[in-house]
């Protein structure tokens, strides 16, 4: 039996007077996220902040859970932490949702994209939907398209509107500067929403109070420990024999498709409650005798 201790909290939500840390301006990687205040960028702080919009409210509340896991995983990759924004604009941080092209999860994979970049997607498990093996594929992707453009908009561009779209577009206009290529007719209008929304979500994490966001609900972040499970293994069961609740079960392996893990698999790393590790241990011992 393997365990390892991850420190994230769990499942609980509170309110917070003090303001809490989403982004701060500190940046020690490879290369700086760019910090750009413009029209463009300010009309999205406008409508999110001034109108206090539902989907802020949301992107704080979730970000505070899983910023810490995602920017621990950027900065492994030398990657700006203030990409993770990102995943509020694809995802809002759910990792339930799809897109009108069957993208999934928390960074909007399409399938042939998260296979180029090891994530799982069978009958039985799809890791789009998992938060960590996604933001590990998205930071692995981010690293090559900014390695390709050498430039932090064209990468969040890239990754929107697909490279080989940006490349036809970069040639056909003789320009890699992102607001002149923004400016043109043809660069997609989705793209033309996207960056600058990231850009004005990263003003307002780093500072909710200036924005008039204050006393707001956060989800405090995961804590769980991870045991690998024999194959065969059924979550149901699982929950029965131990008294662990099936809902958190769920929440914190989204990428399982199912209740069960196939019987072929040797073993499959699962995510158990922070506090509950003992129970469950001693219910995986009697499984394997």
């Amino acid at each position: 039996m393997m365990l390892f201790i991850i420190c994230f909290s769990f499942f609980s939500s509170h309110s917070v007077s003090a303001e809490p840390v989403f982004l701060n301006n500190k940046n020690s990687y490879i290369k700086n996220f760019p910090t750009i205040y413009n029209p463009e960028v300010e009309r999205w702080i406008y409508f999110f902040s001034k109108n206090q919009s539902s989907y802020l409210k949301l992107w704080l509340k979730r970000s505070y859970r899983y910023f810490p896991r995602m920017k621990k995983i950027f900065k492994a990759q030398g990657l700006p932490k203030d990409l993770v924004s990102m995943s509020l604009v694809e995802s809002s941080l759910s990792p339930r949702a799809i897109s009108s092209a069957k993208a999934v999860g928390y960074w909007q994979f399409i399938k042939p994209t998260a296979l180029e970049f090891g994530l799982k997607i069978n009958s039985w498990i799809d890791e789009r939907q998992d938060f960590e093996r996604s933001t590990q594929a998205a930071a692995s992707y981010l690293y090559k398209l900014y390695i390709e453009f050498e430039d932090w908009l064209l990468a969040m561009s890239a990754y929107n509107m697909g490279e080989n779209r940006l490349r036809g577009l970069i040639k056909k206009h003789q320009t890699s500067n992102f607001w002149k290529l923004y400016k043109k007719a043809d660069f997609p209008r989705e793209t033309s929403l996207y960056v600058p929304k990231i850009l004005a979500a990263n003003h307002i994490l780093k500072r909710p109070s200036q924005y008039g966001l204050k006393n707001f609900v956060v989800l405090t972040p995961y804590n769980y420990d991870i045991f690998y499970i024999p194959g065969g293994s059924n979550l149901k069961k699982i929950s029965i024999e131990t008294g662990i609740s099936l809902k958190e079960l769920k929440k914190l392996n989204p990428s399982l498709k199912k209740y069960k893990i196939p019987q072929y698999i040797a073993s499959h790393p699962i995510r158990i409650p922070k506090g509950q590790g003992e129970l469950f241990s001693n219910w995986l011992d009697k499984q394997n005798k």
